[in-house]
């Protein structure tokens, strides 16, 4: 599917559950034995402050082929920290998701494959049976987000917020202009690729593994988030 060295895999990290090392090794070691070769895993450390120990970077690092760490010293957000992973890639193809690889590896394959098929720019979507496997809350939430996507902002995709995408040379290009650090960066990332005239931009439905976990989403956070949706509402406006 790949070359070797032609696709990075980017993992942000911050405060990371138990057992998350081995997951990683795990779910890296099936992508090569499908690949047929072992991508670059750059994992990017958001100034964890728990669970994220110098012996499991070790065991990473012994674990894994093609291994690259890089620390931010306090947390910054995703956004952040995926951007720091993307200008240190230095491969032709980039796909990130996220630290416990919550998608079925179908739907990570898939997303890989639309890549390859010429696509600049691949995003997950989530559909109903995604839905089924949610809680109530979450599922309430992202639903009303992707209503405020189709009412407020002509994208190309409703669903900004699945957690698994992918881009080439110019996709990065695009990722590298966000300035969004925490979690509507790719509300940002959507609409700069849905107004470029240079982007092939392609949706993949995807699906969740049985048994994923999610974390809770304080009030503090969503408010902030609010506030950061205005502020693309507004760069919108300008182009």
């Amino acid at each position: 599917m790949n070359s070797p060295s032609s696709l990075d895999i980017i993992i942000p990290c911050y405060n990371p559950p138990l057992g998350w090392v081995e997951g990683i090794i795990s779910n890296y070691n099936f992508i090569c034995s499908e690949l047929g070769h072992s991508p670059n895993l750059i994992l990017v450390n958001d100034g964890s402050s728990q669970n994220f120990k110098p012996a499991d970077v070790a065991t990473l690092e012994t674990s894994i082929e093609r291994f690259q760490l890089i620390s931010l010293d306090e947390n910054q957000g995703k956004g952040a920290a995926l951007k720091k992973g993307v200008e240190a890639s230095q491969s032709d193809k980039i796909i990130f998701t996220d630290i416990d690889f919550p998608y079925e590896n179908e739907s990570f394959f898939a997303v890989l494959q639309s890549l390859d098929n010429g696509h600049n720019v691949v995003l997950g979507v989530r559909e109903n049976d995604y839905y089924k496997k949610v809680p109530l809350f979450r599922k309430v939430l992202s639903k009303s987000f992707r209503f405020a996507m189709k009412s407020f902002l002509r994208l190309k995709s409703d669903d900004t917020q699945c957690g698994l995408k992918a881009f080439d040379a110019i996709g990065k290009k695009y990722f590298l202009q966000t300035t969004t650090k925490r979690f509507l960066f790719d509300v940002e990332f959507v609409l700069y690729c849905s107004q470029a005239k240079d982007i092939d931009l392609n949706t993949v439905k995807v699906l969740l593994k049985p048994g994923v976990v999610f974390s809770k989403m304080p009030m503090k956070i969503l408010m902030r988030e609010g506030i950061n949706f205005i502020k693309i509402l507004f760069l919108a406006s300008k182009k």
